[in-house]
């Protein structure tokens, strides 16, 4: 199976555990208020969140539409608290977003900041560090 097969497997994995939070000292990282998967969808331009279940892993979208990204957007990430998605256009940047804490609801980032920030050629991945 070659590496671009196993992105499309593993990254869902990544962004689900780096939005958890282990709240209550035990080892179960899925007790956060609201867990919340991202979707990069390319051909609408768009970014899809939807709920998690904790106990069934069944998906809920997020009210309201699909959050606008910039041109094929590729890739998604959740900042290491858990405060921030980047997203990872074929267009040549990156937007970001603020996560709003127990929905899920994405804001970008305020006007002046530079956002959607510029990137090499297709980008195609996105990454931010572990958690401390």
């Amino acid at each position: 199976m070659n590496t671009r097969m196993w992105s499309w497997i593993v990254l869902p994995m990544m962004l689900l555990l780096a939005g958890c939070a282990d709240v209550g000292g035990g080892d179960r990282g899925f007790e956060s208020a609201a867990q919340v998967a991202y979707v990069a969808n390319s051909g609408s331009n768009d970014v899809s969140a939807y709920t998690v279940s904790s106990t069934t892993g069944v998906l809920t979208a997020v009210a309201g539409p699909p959050f606008a990204a910039g041109t094929t957007p590729n890739a998604v990430t959740v900042s290491p608290n858990g405060q921030f998605l980047y997203v990872a256009n074929g267009g040549g940047n990156v937007s970001a977003y603020t996560i709003t804490a127990g929905t899920g609801v994405l804001v970008p980032l305020g006007a002046g900041l530079g956002n959607p920030f510029s990137a090499g050629t297709n980008p195609t991945g996105i990454a931010t560090p572990g958690r401390p």
